[in-house]
C-alpha cells in the first residue's frame, strides 16, 4: 500500500485566481484522483482550526473514512511550529485537537505530522505522550510533485514506510499521474499536462 501524505487539508492558501474550484471541491477532486487506485491511501493531516470553518469538509472525511478510503491524521490545532513551541502550549494544542477529532466522529489519530517538516526531541516526547508518533519530512525525497516529474521508481513507497507528501492545493493532476503509473507500469502513459 502507497500512502499519500496530503498536508494542511482545506487550509485557505490556495489562488481562487487560477483555480475556480472551492476548498472543499479541490481537496474532494484530489482525494477521488487518489480513490482510483486500490493501491493508494489517502492520508489528510488535519489542522484543526482551519477545518472547522468547513463542516461539509469535515462531513465528507468522516464519510469517506468510515469507508474505509481515507486515514486521516493530525497536522496540529493550527499551523504552528512544534519543534520550537513551549512544552505546556503544545500539551493544550494536541489535547484540543484531540479532542476535536472525538467531537466530530473522526477516529483516534495515531500521527502527528510535522507541521514544516520540523521534529524536535520535546516534539516526539509529547507526542508519545499522547499516543501520537511524531513524523517529520524529507520534501525532496517524498513530495508527489518531484516524484511525477522526475518520473521516479516509486519501490520505496509501496510497503507504505514512507510516505508520498503532497499539499492538496497544489496537486494540479500529479495525483491521476500517480494512480495512471500504479495502473499501468510505465509514468509514459501517465497524463502528461498540469493543467488541473
Amino acid at each position: 500500500m502507497i500512502i499519500v501524505r496530503d498536508d494542511d487539508v482545506l487550509w485557505g492558501r490556495r489562488n481562487h485566481k487560477f483555480d475556480p474550484l472551492t476548498e472543499v471541491e479541490r481537496f474532494k477532486q484530489v482525494h477521488e484522483w487518489l480513490c482510483q487506485s486500490n493501491q493508494i491511501l489517502h492520508v489528510p493531516a488535519l489542522l484543526v482550526t482551519s477545518l472547522q470553518m468547513y463542516p461539509d469538509g469535515i462531513k465528507y472525511i468522516r464519510e469517506r473514512t468510515e469507508l474505509g478510503l481515507m486515514r486521516p491524521e493530525l497536522h496540529g490545532w493550527d499551523h504552528s511550529d512544534y519543534s520550537i513551541m513551549p512544552m505546556e502550549q503544545m500539551r493544550q494544542h494536541m489535547e484540543l485537537s484531540l479532542a476535536w477529532f472525538y467531537r466530530v466522529g473522526l477516529p483516534r489519530p495515531s500521527k502527528l505530522y510535522a507541521t514544516f517538516g520540523n521534529v524536535s526531541e520535546h516534539m516526539k516526547e509529547i507526542s508519545n505522550e499522547y499516543g501520537l508518533e511524531t513524523v517529520g519530512l524529507d520534501k525532496k525525497k517524498t513530495s508527489l510533485m518531484r516524484i511525477c516529474k522526475e518520473k521516479r521508481d516509486l519501490t520505496m513507497f509501496e510497503n507504505g514506510k514512507e510516505e508520498i507528501f503532497c499539499h492538496w492545493w497544489q496537486c494540479r493532476d500529479f495525483p491521476l499521474k500517480l494512480v495512471r503509473r500504479l495502473e499501468t507500469g510505465s509514468w509514459e502513459q501517465a497524463p502528461t499536462t498540469d493543467t488541473q
